[in-house]
């Protein structure tokens, strides 16, 4: 019965999605429109360097920070993000960025339980979990 190996896989895949996505709006919420707008930009610079798939040309006009972050987490994994964003905010000199980013992803996480956890965070994790573990089968 190791059939029922991918619900748990899964439900450890949507919560740390929304660990993810939980870091992300708190460290990109203190950027001014202009960082936000240079935070994208570098993104996609190395996103591109690396040859991974850019998400669309309008994640890039969006000004809202939880559109975006949702955005990032459909088309790339958790892995890679925490990979990629540091080195976004490292380019931008941007150094308390990435010490908040690497403390706060290696501190105690806070749990949530689903009904304190907006349903638009639980539903994105969802599905951007289901979506990288299909790829990974």
């Amino acid at each position: 019965m190791e059939e029922e190996e991918p619900l748990p896989s899964l439900i450890q895949s949507v919560e740390t999605t929304v660990s993810v996505i939980e870091l992300l709006l708190e460290t990109l919420k203190d950027l001014s429109d202009q960082d936000l707008h240079s935070f994208k930009r570098v993104l996609s610079q190395i996103l591109a360097d690396k040859g991974y798939l850019d998400i669309s040309p309008s994640w890039l006009m969006t000004r809202d920070r939880q559109d975006m972050v949702f955005s990032l987490v459909q088309y790339h994994s958790q892995h890679r993000l925490l990979e990629m964003i540091p080195e976004a905010f490292e380019k931008m000199n941007r150094t308390d960025l990435v010490q908040r980013l690497s403390q706060s992803s290696s501190g105690p996480k806070k749990k949530h339980s689903e009904a304190q956890r907006p349903a638009v965070i639980q539903k994105v994790a969802t599905m951007a979990a289901v979506k990288h573990l299909l790829f990974e089968l």
